[in-house]
């Protein structure tokens, strides 16, 4: 074989390889998100002296989806605006690095595609 055909056979291969996953997008399509997501943060604080908590997980609600606030107590998440209320759910997991602390769950109404919220947890 030589080297034009070889050029040739590798330039069909590739077309038919696009063709074929340009029909199966084009048949089956990708999940479509034309919403803005929502970014969700805040501040974990302990209640009785204000401080930030580190290490609390917070959780979306009816979701796995979770992150775990940082050393200033801030964590950040985001969400598929679907402009209904957000659940979160906040539990300390750890309490050997930061105390023990109640869990709390809280819903808060959509207002924004950013939503900055301060959250204080009570100690045990």
């Amino acid at each position: 074989m030589n080297f034009k055909s070889k050029i040739l056979r590798f330039l069909l291969q590739t077309f038919s390889l696009s063709a074929v996953l340009f029909v199966f997008q084009a048949c089956y399509g990708t999940p479509q998100d034309f919403e803005q997501d929502l970014q969700i943060e805040g501040t974990v604080v302990d209640r009785s002296n204000g401080l930030p908590i580190f290490g609390i997980k917070v959780q979306l609600g009816g979701t796995l989806q979770y992150t775990y606030t940082d050393s200033l107590g801030r964590f950040y998440m985001y969400q598929y605006n679907n402009h209904s209320d957000i659940v979160l759910q906040f539990s300390d997991v750890d309490s050997l690095e930061n105390g023990h602390f109640l869990p709390l769950d809280t819903s808060i109404q959509y207002s924004s595609p950013y939503m900055n919220i301060p959250v204080a947890l009570d100690p045990k």
